[in-house]
Parts: C-alpha cells; sequence; structure tokens
C-alpha cells in the first residue's frame, strides 16, 4: 500500500475557499509585545488533566477561556471567565471585530510554558 502523499498549507497565500484571512502588521509590535506580557500575568491559566485509557494525565499546556461560555471536550471542561476581567482581550476583541466584521463571542487560549509542553 503507497503512503499518503503530505501537503503542506501556507496560510500566507491566498487559499481558494479557505476560511482564513492573515492581516500582516494587524499589530505593531510593541502592541504585540504588550499583549504577549499582558496574557502571561492577567489571564486566568488553568492545567487540566484528561482522562486516557482509564488513566488521568496532565494536560501538555495551560488553557484559559473568556467570553462567558463555558467548553468541553475530552472529558475536560473548561469554566470561561467574562471578557471584563482581563480588559486588553475585551480591547483585542472589538479590534478583530472591527478588522473582520464578525462578532466573537469565546476565546480560548493555550499556554505552551517550553519545549517539553
Amino acid at each position: 500500500m503507497a503512503a499518503a502523499a503530505s501537503s503542506q498549507l501556507n496560510l500566507l497565500a491566498p487559499q481558494p475557499g479557505l476560511p482564513v484571512t492573515y492581516y500582516p502588521g494587524f499589530l505593531s509590535q510593541a502592541q504585540a509585545d504588550r499583549l504577549f506580557v499582558q496574557s502571561l500575568t492577567q489571564c486566568r491559566w488553568q492545567h487540566n488533566e484528561i482522562k486516557m485509557f482509564g488513566n488521568r494525565l496532565p494536560l501538555p499546556r495551560l488553557e484559559a477561556i473568556y467570553g462567558g461560555f463555558d467548553y468541553q471536550y475530552s472529558g475536560v471542561l473548561l469554566k470561561s471567565e467574562p471578557w471584563a476581567a482581563v480588559p486588553f482581550l475585551d480591547e483585542l476583541r472589538g479590534q478583530i471585530e472591527a478588522a473582520t466584521g464578525f462578532s466573537y463571542q469565546l476565546v480560548i487560549g493555550n499556554q505552551y510554558r517550553s519545549g517539553t509542553d
């Protein structure tokens, strides 16, 4: 049996039918740096566990969720915080909504602390 060919998707190049738009320079370097630091210090990060093969294992990342809706996957329940809990996220949401014309109700963040996460 022949191995399936792999392909790489370039998100920076336009793709027919792909619902992704890349906005180069959407944030300045100073804004991006500020948001990075604020996300690390202000977001309420959760270290969750997942159940696999009858065992509970820590996920290899931290997770945060904002927007007023809880989210569950693979037995993991992410308890949402309100947008107002982290003003920079609400501000960023406003910028993204203005640029895209869409309304966003939820954001989930993953924090990988090192190359081993």
